[in-house]
Formats: structure tokens, sequence, C-alpha cells
């Protein structure tokens, strides 16, 4: 016959199997809190890269098209879409990415470099093709737009920012085309 021995008195025996179920349910909580919690990231770009362009922390949206509700420009769907915010500091900059699988390149493509209209110029070292121009709007704000193509995927490059400040010198302006030439050769690097 055997012989039970007790660690702890029969009268604390309840309040170490409560303690213990409050621990495991803690444990299962906590994990499925940090599982909810992980932010899907950028195919093309990561969040520190983006965050030292725009400087300063950005929130990232990734989002990927529903079957009946396709983000589409001249019918070829979205594959995803990446949007940089900046949380602080200039307000209303936005870094945009989103990329497209085409179906026939040859025939599709030149209807996303007419995005860019008369103003865009040829751009090199970024994909198969690709044009780059600014567009402002009516309130002022400046978009530095980038339409490429790698082999059979376009992507549609935009970083919004507000209008720029008098005084702004051309050493600012190249600055921001030399960091907007970087990410895209970065982006079609990662579509080869």
């Amino acid at each position: 016959m055997e012989e039970v021995i007790k660690v702890w008195p029969a009268s604390i025996e309840p309040l170490a199997i409560r303690i213990g179920c409050v621990l495991l349910s803690s444990f299962f909580l906590c994990s499925a809190n940090v599982h909810a919690q992980q932010v899907e990231g950028c195919p093309w770009l990561n969040r520190a890269t983006a965050a030292g362009v725009l400087g300063g922390d950005v929130r990232l949206t990734v989002t990927h098209p529903e079957k009946d509700q396709i983000e589409q420009i001249n019918g070829a769907p979205a594959d995803a879409t990446c949007e940089f915010k900046l949380l602080i500091g200039t307000p209303g900059t936005i870094l945009r990415i989103a990329v497209h699988t085409l179906q026939d390149h040859k025939k599709d493509f030149g209807a996303y470099l007419a995005l860019c209209g008369s103003s865009g110029h040829r751009l090199f070292g970024v994909g198969n093709e690709a044009i780059a121009c600014v567009v402002q709007n009516d309130q002022g704000e400046v978009t530095q737009q980038v339409i490429a193509r790698v082999r059979e995927r376009a992507f549609l490059f935009t970083w919004s920012m507000p209008k720029p400040k008098p005084g702004s010198s051309e050493k600012d302006l190249q600055t921001i085309r030399d960091k907007v030439q970087n990410m895209t050769e970065q982006i079609a690097g990662s579509l080869f």
C-alpha cells in the first residue's frame, strides 16, 4: 500500500490550487494579448527606414484588398498597400507604397505612367522603368510620386507633405529627391 506524503497542510491545498489556476489563466491571457498586438510589417520598406526618412515615429498601416473591395488602378488589383504616417512633427506627412501585379505589363503600364502626366521625368536605377514627378494640390500640399515597374509588378510610391516653407533651398529639395531615389531603389530591389 502506498503512503501519501503531503507537502502542505490540507487547509492550504485549495488555496494553492486557486493560485495555480490564476497564474495559468494569466499566462494564457498575456499570450493572447501579445499575439493580438503583433503588427504586420510592410513587405517592401521597414518601419525604421520610413521613420528615419520622415524624421520621427511613424504609424504603419498595411492593407490587402478583399475580393469584393479591390483597390484598383486601371483594373489592376493591389497586392498590398503600406502607409507610413508621421506621428509627431510635420502634420500630414505620409509615405505610401502600393504594389500591383499587372496582367499584361506592355499594355497596362502606360496607364500608370499617365498618372504623372507631362511633368514626369525618367528615373534611372529603379526597376525596369520608372518616372518621377511632383504633384501639388490646391492647399499647397506637395506629393513626390514615383511610378515604376519591376517585371510584371507596378508600384506607386507617394510621399505627401505640407507646402514647403518659404525660403526652402534647392539643397533641401535635392535632399528630398535623393531620399525618394534611395527608397524607390530599395522597393524595386525587394520586388526583384
